[in-house]
């Protein structure tokens, strides 16, 4: 059972913490070792931030006449049609 073990069950390679792990490699490795292997995924994400800010206003004007549309419906109609409609 894990209780007669004296608590070292949980150590995983002799870390009992994410905290410790952290301390260690910041003391062997420095900083940027937290960094290391992110390069593609930073250029990858860098690169659909890109193409999202370019074609925002392309986005915004194929959008924009659909949601002026479905505003300007329920204001055009009066109260008695939305009630008769409402009832069918």
């Amino acid at each position: 059972s894990l209780a007669g073990q004296g608590g070292n069950a949980l150590r995983v390679d002799g870390y009992s913490s994410a905290w410790e792990v952290t301390r260690n490699v910041y003391r062997k490795e420095g900083f940027l070792a937290f960094w290391r292997g992110n390069t593609p995924n930073v250029i990858r994400q860098g690169g659909t931030a890109a193409m999202n800010f370019m074609l925002m206003d392309h986005y915004k004007s194929m959008v924009a006449p659909i949601m002026n549309y479905s505003l300007i419906l329920p204001s055009t109609r009066s109260p008695e049609d939305r009630v008769r409609r409402r009832s069918l």
